[in-house]
């Protein structure tokens, strides 16, 4: 198995400061759809994160009645209602107006968690991360006995999504052409080691889980804790240079034990979903972009480094999530100069 360490010297290659005539639609618009009553944090660490993480506009799909929470403690975001998602007249939310989409992040690992999953799946293009509860609802909600498949299913609902439980891990992640990106911690490994039924997830080690969860799933796995492990098991159709697609697991070694609290994994999601989204973003504007793997890579490092240099300045045992995002801009800057 190729392992390969993502280092600071391999992240200056690839990232550039800004041009002077760039504007916001250089770096993407993120649609994050996170949060429920009791857990709106989540969504607020999730879109502080996304902004400190250069994309051009933060969108936050949550229940109307969590507007006032986002919008006084996060103004630079904007809020939509997460029903209009489903609606189809034009007031509606079009998927299509957005560079990236995240989705999982303090939502309850409930079956409209699921079907919010479900429907982005199928009906957006372009590249998606799953977090958390919207993991745990996949592992919940989208299974079918063994010899069915998720394209058996019927009937179809109001929206044309069969509403019988489905295997749309890897059904569908398989046939996306833009990655889906699973960022499980152990907990959240070991129920989708459970729910794809390929043995237990401590049997062997770390690096092998996480190649395992690639090539079930066919998504870009991002196994979190010390030395977070990135795997892609067809990192090459996601744009990787073949120099980029030769390894099978990347091990990330920014990070301290000051990251394990609560909301960290937010913070992730959000950087992961902005480099996305500037990569989209710039490819669709004719613009040199990072490949997905690389800013998968590049995030995850980031992420890391943010929380080290949060380290400094609290120490470890008082760290919080909010302390790693206000080091983002350092760690950036760190890389990219300025």
């Amino acid at each position: 198995m190729d392992i390969r360490e993502t280092t600071i010297e391999e992240l200056q290659e690839m990232m550039s400061p800004r041009t002077d005539d760039s504007h916001k639609g250089n770096f993407g618009h993120v649609l994050l759809i996170c949060g429920s009553e009791g857990m709106c944090g989540a969504a607020s660490l999730c879109a502080k994160a996304t902004l400190r993480s250069g994309a051009g506009l933060v969108s936050v799909a949550i229940p109307r009645e969590l507007f006032p929470i986002v919008q006084t403690t996060l103004p630079e975001a904007m809020c939509v209602d997460r029903n209009s998602l489903f609606s189809t007249d034009k007031a509606g939310m079009s998927l299509d107006n957005y560079d990236a989409v995240a989705i999982g992040c303090g939502m309850g690992a409930t079956e409209e968690t699921y079907r919010l999953v479900e429907h982005v799946l199928l009906g957006y293009r372009g590249p998606v991360v799953i977090d958390a509860d919207g993991i745990n609802a996949l592992c919940e909600y989208g299974k079918v006995p063994t010899g069915s498949s998720y394209m058996d299913s019927e009937p179809l609902d109001e929206i044309g999504v069969p509403r019988k439980r489905t295997s749309i891990i890897p059904d569908i992640v398989k046939k996306r052409k833009s990655p889906v990106i699973l960022t499980p911690h152990p907990g959240e490994a070991a129920r989708l080691f459970d729910c794809l039924e390929c043995g237990r997830f401590n049997e062997q080690s770390r690096e092998e889980s996480a190649r395992i969860l690639a090539e079930e799933t066919g998504a870009v796995i991002v196994l979190k804790g010390h030395e977070s492990l990135i795997a892609a098991a067809n990192a090459n159709s996601y744009g990787a240079s073949p120099a980029m697609g030769e390894a099978d697991i990347y091990v990330n070694r920014t990070g301290n034990p000051g990251m394990a609290t609560g909301g960290s994994g937010d913070v992730l999601t959000g950087i992961i979903a902005a480099m996305l989204a500037a990569g989209t973003a710039q490819t669709e504007h004719g613009q040199a972009a990072m490949n997905p793997i690389s800013s998968i890579r590049a995030a995850v490092y980031i992420h890391g480094l943010a929380g080290d240099k949060a380290s400094e300045e609290k120490g470890e045992t008082g760290m919080i999530a909010g302390d790693i995002v206000e080091n983002i801009p350092g760690a950036f800057s760190d890389i990219i100069g300025r």
